[in-house]
């Protein structure tokens, strides 16, 4: 996948590190293609412009809970 293109350092962190930031890469790439999808789906459906901010908007609201979530999970188990 393209998440590999990315330069992760590799001396400062141990294995998980780097899986977490290929993780977080990945989810990275697919946010922006579902973001590029949604914007497709209403141009195809001639939806109005409100309608395709509000979709992007409770997209982005969701994604920010996620990370947070992922993020104090990750936390809390002693991986930051």
């Amino acid at each position: 996948m393209y998440m590999y293109m990315y330069v992760i350092p590799t001396h400062t962190h141990t294995h998980t590190h780097i899986m977490l930031y290929m993780y977080m890469y990945m989810y990275i790439y697919i946010y922006i293609h579902v973001c590029i999808y949604i914007v497709a789906v209403c141009d195809v459906l001639q939806a109005p412009a409100a309608s395709i901010t509000a979709g992007i908007a409770a997209d982005n609201l969701v994604v920010a809970i996620f990370f947070i979530t992922l993020f104090a999970i990750a936390n809390q188990v002693g991986l930051f």
